[in-house]
């Protein structure tokens, strides 16, 4: 788990596009999964928050650099079973 870090925050919208990032926390990951082609990960956080952009970072693989190495996702609201 080493090569991947997660980390949360939350915008204020502003005139200026934008304001420092607001609440912002480094996310445990409790469990990392790989899928059995070796293609794809799932990682499990401990709480999500609503509100808030999930920063992903992920290291080498392998000892092969990825690119990109770093995505971003909005997570408007929490998600529904």
């Amino acid at each position: 788990m080493a090569n991947y870090s997660i980390r949360s925050y939350r915008r204020i919208p502003t005139p200026a596009h934008g304001d420092d990032d607001q609440d912002e926390r480094n996310e445990p990951i409790r469990e990392l999964k790989i899928s059995a082609d070796l293609k794809s990960v799932k990682l499990e956080l401990n709480e999500l928050r609503g509100g808030y952009v999930y920063e992903i970072n992920v290291g080498s693989v392998a000892e092969q650099a990825i690119f990109p190495s770093q995505a971003h996702y909005n997570m408007r609201a929490l998600p529904t079973e």
